[in-house]
């Protein structure tokens, strides 16, 4: 009798998290299909902002640096002020962008990936090895 009841629960613990889970991934579907970077964005660090905006055919994505705190501003960084750091980077999954990242005169396989509503992550990859990401949060 016992074995009995330890398997009915079982099998509902089993099929609760499974019915729970096309609402989960649908809710998240949609919120990345009417995702819209456009905006100010600022790295986590508070070091620099950046505007990013659909470009292209309106599906790529290009991030323009323009802003470097005052204290961090360099002869090598200001000369990416103003300019695309990443330049129509095409859709590569329903919530991420993989592009060139341009930087420092380094050409370098990149990616913006959504993390939520109002947060992505910057990547470049040198030979697909050698990697460093950023956070960016939306500011308006």
């Amino acid at each position: 009798m016992r074995s009995i009841f330890f398997k009915r629960v079982m099998a509902w613990l089993l099929v609760i998290p499974m019915m729970a889970f096309p609402a989960v991934t649908m809710g998240q579907s949609s919120l990345l299909q009417n995702f819209n970077p456009n905006g100010v964005w600022a790295a986590d660090a508070g070091d620099a902002r950046y505007d990013v905006a659909l470009c292209g055919d309106g599906t790529q994505i290009c991030v323009k640096l323009i802003w470097i705190k005052p204290n961090q501003i360099n002869e090598r960084n200001i000369q990416l002020l103003n300019k695309y750091v990443i330049y129509e980077g095409k859709r590569a999954h329903l919530a991420e962008w993989r592009g060139k990242i341009d930087i420092y005169g380094m050409t370098l396989d990149g990616s913006v990936k959504i993390l939520g509503q109002n947060k992505v992550k910057v990547t470049g990859c040198a030979f697909g090895l050698f990697c460093e990401g950023f956070t960016l949060s939306r500011m308006s």
